[in-house]
């Protein structure tokens, strides 16, 4: 079969000089398009030429900071990603593979069948061959798999100079070992206006998208209807939506982002889906927005010196009455339509519960009346609703049960005041304060309502799957997302116009925190691929979000969420050290402690491990060589036997021991030029070493005449040594950081314990609780 795609004639082909602006790059480039009647397929060598002069722009400006790119030959991790591909890509690349000489191209028709096979084992192949819509739980799913790309080749691109648009324009700055696990997070992409886009919508017509691995399968199922036009035709139109803002700055192919595009704004990175979308499809978008909003609220309420006092399991908010907009009501009931049984029937039996308690109460009227006019201040209705003591329908064992999916405006409140004051809702002797937000939860009940309206529809959290029920969802108004954000961030403006009595969150300047975050200033730029949410729900401790994996996990799967646990624990250590008039003495490039002798659990063990195994040649070897060598220093040492009972007891004093092996200089093995190599993975010890003393004091460790004063830690890396031991048991395994190679290869994993997400979060909390003040002996340190 081919597609019908007639070759060029070369002498029927114009070339051009292009020179454009695109976002702040200004782009240079030669095009050669054909002059006939083609399908759009046959002016992709002329697109893909100019998205090599913007990605080469955009390399050029790079080169001005200083980052640098990170891909390399031979880096091919993100060719097992779900990497999405438009309609006319997937009959160019059918007939690319169909000129291809055999018996090459049985081969690589061989790989397409061989994924084809996985990916209907695995029940996503019909999901790759439509992913028009964002879908991080696929993207995942897809990662997990371990598919490469069908023209991957000892970790090489055979068909590079054909290789789709998006693959172009996918570059990182951070470290190429991130790319192997994108869920861990730390990968910081290069913001390249994705021209990609562009072919996402061919004549006026939203086209098809899907992933590289099925597209001969695709254009098998789909003859080729594109229409014909004359090359130069085609070039104009794309050209003249690139004028117009379509090819949007956004997040290169990730599994986590889709094919969602991106704004920032604020400094913050916005995902948005590509094309035509409706409201519900932007939630995410204004979830993160509205995230970051209460970030900059925390951050100036700590600034103050005052706290966030919410806590995992501390629900009180969540038996007050909750009105939410008409799009987050019926996306609630897509969820809980979504879950399998016996669970939907378990939450829809809570809604039911919820509605009758209301609808015999004595109140119920002025309850009624209170939620028409919703705008209208009546505290007296929302206390007297808070004694009925109606726990949210999501809400299990004090948490929220859909926590990545909760409405804006339970996202926005935290208080600063006592938590047991929220239990007593109402108490003019116990106020509540509340940190103030922009509330975005109001400027999305308005979303859909014209500018001028005062007044918009509000559901009540409870009622949320009748009142879905009963308004059905009428067909959807499509908008480019860049579209609703505006109308999302203009109507933030107007909330005083609404009739809010709101207090906006400032900033430095006096500023409504809303005033540079309009969607289409000069200033955006597209996200990095984010890792922070996807299909993770997340607990809430210390006032920060906990990510935390589904499902049955392993303790290692849970290593991201004790490092954001830990890191949320050092935040506040250092406000608090900043209260008192003092400051942290660590600075890029300040090594010393990384010349210490450092015991890690075996969990990070394990993991440290892994992470090497996972290294490129010639990187993993060199990197072996460093822990062989760190070894062997030991083993000659005249203290190797006093070592090795220190290390085999290492909860008992001995500073002798860790001052003597200071001295032996020692840099951890994956020390380069005087910086952590693997710093999104390193040690919870090495995360809670904080000094305050001058760092030179660093240098003379067990120095009284130059003490080293460090930063309170609530010492989270001797709670996960305790992890996976009884509860009473006073010791725990600990392995030196420069023998975890050897470590691991004496004990292989066996079957890991596998345990909810929270029974793990849960576990490790108490094993800090339980501390009791044990020594810090992973880092030397006189604040034990």
């Amino acid at each position: 079969m081919t597609t019908g795609a007639a070759p060029i004639d070369p002498a029927r082909q114009a070339s051009a000089n292009l020179r454009l602006q695109v976002g702040t790059l200004s782009v240079q480039g030669r095009i050669t398009v054909p002059l006939d009647m083609v399908k759009p397929q046959a002016v992709l060598p002329a697109l893909q030429n100019l998205v090599n002069a913007v990605v080469t722009a955009t390399e050029q400006e790079l080169a001005g900071s200083r980052k640098t790119i990170s891909c390399k030959a031979g880096c091919g991790a993100c060719c097992h990603q779900a990497v999405p591909i438009s309609a006319p890509e997937a009959y160019f690349l059918h007939d690319l593979v169909e000129a291809m000489p055999q018996p090459r191209r049985d081969t690589i028709k061989a790989r397409f069948a061989a994924i084809g096979r996985r990916l209907r084992d695995a029940g996503l192949y019909d999901r790759s061959m439509d992913i028009r819509s964002p879908d991080r739980a696929f993207d995942r799913a897809y990662f997990d798999l371990d598919l490469p790309c069908p023209f991957l080749e000892d970790e090489n691109c055979s068909i590079h100079a054909d290789r789709p648009l998006i693959c172009r324009e996918y570059l990182v700055t951070s470290p190429a070992s991130r790319c192997a696990r994108p869920h861990d997070g730390g990968i910081e992409g290069v913001p390249i206006p994705k021209l990609s886009a562009l072919l996402r919508r061919v004549a006026d017509v939203d086209t098809q998208a899907l992933t590289v691995s099925v597209a001969l399968d695709w254009v098998a199922a789909h003859p080729d209807t594109l229409p014909r036009r004359r090359g130069t035709e085609w070039i104009e139109d794309f050209l003249g939506r690139l004028g117009k803002g379509d090819a949007t700055t956004g997040a290169p192919p990730t599994t986590t982002a889709g094919d969602a595009a991106a704004t920032r704004t604020n400094d913050v990175d916005i995902p948005m889906p590509l094309g035509t979308v409706s409201a519900e499809a932007m939630l995410p978008s204004f979830r993160t927005y509205t995230n970051a909003l209460v970030s900059d609220a925390i951050a100036q309420v700590t600034a103050t010196g005052k706290s966030i006092s919410c806590r995992a399991g501390c629900g009180a908010c969540c038996s007050q009455v909750v009105p939410i907009s008409t799009i987050e009501a019926h996306r609630l009931a897509a969820v809980v339509e979504a879950m399998p049984e016996p669970r939907r029937s378990d939450i829809r039996r809570r809604f039911d519960e919820a509605e009758q308690r209301i609808a015999t109460w004595d109140r119920a009227a002025d309850y009624e009346r209170w939620v028409k006019h919703e705008n209208v201040k009546d505290s007296d209705v929302t206390s007297a609703y808070f004694t009925l003591n109606i726990p949210c329908p999501f809400l299990e064992a004090g948490s929220c049960s859909i926590y990545e999916e909760r409405p804006l405006v339970c996202r926005e409140y935290l208080v600063t005041s006592p938590a047991e004051n929220c239990a007593a809702l109402g108490d003019g002797h116990l106020p509540i304060d509340v940190v103030p937000s922009v509330y975005t939860h109001l400027a999305l009940r308005h979303l859909e309502t014209p500018p001028d309206r005062r007044t918009a529809s509000s559901v009540p959290l409870t009622r949320a799957l009748r009142w879905a029920a009963e308004h059905p969802s009428p067909t959807p108004t499509l908008r480019p997302a860049q579209v609703w954000m505006d109308r999302f961030l203009d109507r933030l403006q107007r909330l005083d116009t609404f009739g809010y009595a709101v207090r906006p969150l400032q900033q430095p300047d006096g500023r409504p925190a809303g005033d540079d975050r309009i969607a289409g200033n000069s200033d955006m730029k597209p996200a990095a691929p984010s890792t922070d949410g996807g299909d993770t729900p997340a607990a809430r401790t210390v006032g920060v979000d906990i990510p935390m994996p589904v499902g049955a996990v392993s303790a290692e799967q849970m290593l991201p969420s004790f490092r954001a646990y830990t890191e949320a624990l050092i935040g506040h250590a250092t406000a608090q050290v900043a209260a008192n008039g003092q400051s942290v003495s660590c600075r890029a490039e300040c090594d010393a402690c990384c010349h210490q002798l450092v015991l890690v659990s075996t969990v990070e063990a394990r993991r440290l491990a892994a992470l090497v195994d996972a290294m490129p040649e010639p990187r993993r070897s060199e990197i072996r060589h460093r822990f062989t060598e760190a070894d062997q220093s030991i083993a000659a040492w005249d203290r190797a036997a006093d070592y090795d009972r220190w290390v085999t007891h290492g909860n008992a004093e001995d500073h002798d021991i860790i001052a003597a092996y200071f001295k032996l200089d020692m840099p951890c093995p994956f020390l380069e030029a005087s910086k952590c190599s693997i710093y999104e993975d390193r040690p919870l010890v090495c995360r809670e070493y904080l000094v305050t003393t001058p760092a030179k004091n660093c240098d003379h460790l067990d120095d009284e005449q130059m003490p080293i004063r460090m930063v309170p830690s609530a010492c989270t890396h001797l709670a996960l040594r305790h992890l996976e031991a009884p509860a009473d048991d006073g010791t725990a395994a600990a392995v030196p950081l420069t023998r975890v190679l050897r470590w691991a290869a004496e004990h292989p994993d066996p079957a890991p314990a596998l345990h909810p997400a929270q029974t793990w979060m849960d576990r490790f909390v108490d094993r800090l609780r339980r501390l009791d003040g044990s020594p810090s002996d992973g880092l030397a340190s006189d604040a034990r």
